[in-house]
């Protein structure tokens, strides 16, 4: 039978990661997964057994894979169960054994639409009764957790819902935030903190509303949740860090608001602010992320442009409109870090701009002695040559965070790589007059409507192998 149902689909994060670990065995990779699956599930089990589930309205449970989606007729079970769980998530493993256990995190999206239940199509093949839902509610709720492109530990939740909510608008800080209160067990009214986001991270246009799950916590004085994620940020590696930047700041978003100000978090407030802000303070910190790890990530960045920009490289546009836009999606890949196109800011040096010391034979067999340094050089000298790098990969003020440097150039070009190539071995170089960028590529990228990219790597100012 359809039914209008709001429908949670609850993702668990960095799945892909923890399955492609190469560094660990197969069998303690399944004891983590147990480990936060079993978590996760006797943690419902519990809040699904008190008296929410003694109204009307029943919640309604099932797991694909890395994934659990809810069910109910009415929104507030939902809700109250997703904040708890969140909450829980910070409490359970506090006393354990990080490197034997790991913390579940969570994202999860709200939607409200037709859902329909029938025989799972294992269940039909063996006899067994296993119900699957389907519908449109569950492809919503899927969507607004996934197709967002929100990071982190996020209850989202389409506006069809948020509307059934009521919610009243406030302003707190200079921001808009929506507030409404129900109440699940013993009677007591429990306050929902709301904000609308309207951009992802790659600056696509969405429209959802987050639930500030966090604040429930602070409300109650209940701090430890900030102890958890300092004692779990050792836990997160590589793409990782982006969940648990995006994570942090929604907590310390909580903590500052003005609503959750009782006489106790006034007298913690100090502690934790400072707490907070050492633990911000590391996201400027250099990322440890290998190279294998940029290069995966650089082809998918190279993917999303033939997925999503097609039409600018058939269209054999300029370099700069293709490197724009790849800087663009390497800008969701890295965003722990700055990607900035034709950057030629150099900190360190008294010009404060890029340039790299060639020798003159070197520029004239390079083809790239201008008429004026054969004028004012000679053979032997010295040439300081300006570079305007196509992509870099760091963090701005300072050299010490140089990720990636990358050249570009169309496959319709009339030039040569010769002299990209030869940058590319300047700007990876390891050495004290060097900007020391830990990876760099050139691409070649076809305009011709194949998918034939030419891509080199450069590591310690040589090419290696792709």
């Amino acid at each position: 039978m359809v039914e209008t149902s709001y429908c949670l689909f609850l993702d668990v994060l960095g799945y892909k990661g923890i399955v492609y670990n190469n560094a660990k065995k197969p069998d303690l990779i399944v004891k983590e997964l147990v480990s936060i699956y079993e978590s996760i599930a006797t943690q419902l089990r519990t809040l699904l057994s008190w008296d929410i589930n003694q109204r009307e309205s029943i919640v309604k449970i099932r797991s694909f894979s890395d994934s659990i989606y809810l069910q109910c007729e009415t929104i507030e079970p939902l809700i109250y169960t997703t904040c708890l769980l969140y909450n829980w998530c910070f409490h359970f493993y506090q006393n354990h054994n990080l490197l034997e256990e790991r913390e579940p995190m969570l994202r999860c999206g709200i939607a409200k639409d037709w859902t329909v239940t029938f025989n799972d199509v294992g269940g039909i093949v063996t006899g067994q009764k296993d119900i699957n839902f389907v519908g449109k509610g569950v492809a919503k709720a899927y969507e607004t957790s996934e197709r967002t492109g929100i990071s982190g530990m996020r209850i989202l939740i389409s506006p069809e819902v948020f509307n059934d909510l009521h919610c009243k608008r406030i302003e707190e800080n200079g921001k808009v935030y929506f507030i409404t209160r129900f109440a699940m067990t013993n009677n007591i009214n429990q306050l929902y903190v709301f904000k609308h986001l309207d951009r992802n991270r790659e600056n696509e246009k969405i429209d959802c509303y987050e639930l500030l799950w966090p604040f429930h916590s602070f409300l109650n004085d209940d701090f430890t949740c900030v102890d958890q994620l300092a004692k779990l940020k050792p836990t997160f590696k590589g793409e990782a860090l982006k969940h648990y930047y995006e994570t942090l700041e929604l907590m310390y978003e909580c903590f500052k608001l003005p609503l959750r100000k009782t006489k106790l978090a006034k007298v913690l407030e100090p502690q934790y602010e400072a707490k907070f802000k050492s633990l911000l303070s590391t996201k400027d910190e250099i990322m440890n992320i290998t190279s294998n790890e940029v290069e995966s990530r650089f082809k998918q960045a190279i993917n999303k442009l033939r997925e999503k920009d097609s039409w600018l490289l058939n269209q054999d546009v300029s370099e700069r409109s293709i490197a724009h836009k790849l800087a663009e999606y390497l800008q969701t890949k890295f965003s722990e870090f700055n990607v900035d196109c034709e950057y030629d800011k150099d900190v360190d040096r008294e010009s404060q701009r890029k340039s790299i010391n060639v020798l003159y034979e070197k520029l004239n067999e390079l083809e790239r002695l201008t008429d004026k340094e054969r004028q004012d050089y000679q053979v032997g000298n010295i040439i300081p040559k300006r570079v305007y790098p196509d992509i870099i990969i760091h963090k701005r003020g300072s050299n010490k965070n140089n990720l990636c440097v990358i050249e570009l150039k169309k496959s319709t070009s009339t030039e040569n790589s010769i002299y990209d190539e030869f940058k590319l071995s300047k700007y990876t170089v390891r050495d004290s007059d060097s900007w020391n960028y830990q990876i760099g590529f050139f691409l070649e990228i076809f305009t011709d409507g194949t998918m034939r990219d030419n891509l080199k790597r450069f590591e310690n100012g040589i090419n290696v192998l792709v």
